[in-house]
């Protein structure tokens, strides 16, 4: 029984999601680190851990709120159902609530670690609450059913646009507009990904009515959507060259190119009336995320 408890609670805490949020944070840091900042490395470690916490307390509390015992589905994104890891004879809900007590107690106490540490200036601050608040928007009623039309949006601002901020504002205390270069491409990526799993999940969202993202602009609309993203993505990194992003960091990015043109190759095969193979296209989108992250954040810290 407490190894299927430990099993559940370490597919709740979504490992692959945890280790975008902490190598996005790095990301930030190692733009600081790019342009001659010293890194405070008590203050890294302690931002990733404060992260690393209030990331996982957001799975908590996600998974805590997000099922709908109405209507007794499981929603195929790795974020918005717990029907598979929480209920009888699986994770009971009520440690599924403690933990997010205890994630968001030792975020506090990080928090307060954080300011003791390093001087923050109001962009930290700023970028701090954003994160915080994100959380209870995303998982927490009655925020989640406010911003429940535009949950990827939100997941990839939070994800990819305001950690990497924070690990370099953390550094550098201002912001600086090499980070907004190579954020806005990721974010695009992400963006994209989190669209196949809405795609997966559009005949769901229509037969209970539920009113996500994809139900309101339509199936073909997110195909566009996401085939723009992708193409936005490797465009927004061309432009970045032209406004001072080093030909070293930005050639191993577009390496990538191959895995999104066979995202967008699937989505117009897809729209043209092919089977979909939902676990193939995740598996790559997954991957070109990780890959331009990773690629940006090692150029980053190695040049």
């Amino acid at each position: 029984m407490i190894s299927n408890y430990l099993r559940y609670l370490l597919r709740l805490t979504y490992p692959l999601y945890l280790f975008c949020g902490l190598i996005l944070y790095a990301l930030g840091a190692g733009v600081a680190a790019f342009l001659g900042e010293f890194v405070e490395w008590d203050i890294f470690w302690i931002g990733l851990c404060w992260v690393f916490c209030l990331q996982t307390s957001g799975h908590f509390l996600n998974a805590y709120f997000a099922e709908v015992p109405a209507l007794g589905v499981t929603f195929a994104s790795p974020l918005r159902g717990a029907a598979e890891i929480t209920g009888p004879e699986k994770l009971p809900r009520q440690v599924v609530l403690w933990g997010s007590y205890l994630f968001l107690a030792i975020t506090a106490s990080l928090t307060v670690l954080l300011i003791a540490s390093a001087p923050l200036n109001p962009a930290s601050l700023i970028v701090l609450l954003l994160l915080v608040s994100g959380v209870f928007f995303y998982a927490v009623p009655p925020f989640r059913q406010l911003t429940f039309s535009y949950h990827e949006l939100l997941l990839t601002i939070w994800i990819a646009g305001l950690i990497p901020a924070l690990g370099f504002l953390l550094q550098v205390g201002q912001f600086h507009r090499l980070i907004a270069m190579t954020t806005f491409p990721l974010a695009a990526v992400h963006l994209a990904m989190v669209l196949i799993y809405s795609l997966e999940d559009f005949a769901l969202d229509m037969k209970y009515e539920l009113p996500s993202f994809l139900a309101r602009i339509g199936w073909q609309e997110g195909m566009n959507l996401h085939n723009f993203l992708i193409i936005g993505a490797y465009v927004l990194v061309l432009a970045a060259l032209i406004f001072g992003m080093p030909l070293a960091i930005a050639l191993p990015i577009l390496v990538t190119v191959p895995l999104g043109g066979f995202l967008v190759w699937n989505m117009l095969i897809i729209s043209r009336g092919a089977k979909p193979n939902w676990r193939s296209l995740e598996i790559t989108a997954i991957a070109l995320f990780l890959a331009m992250t990773y690629l940006a954040t090692y150029g980053f810290w190695t040049r």
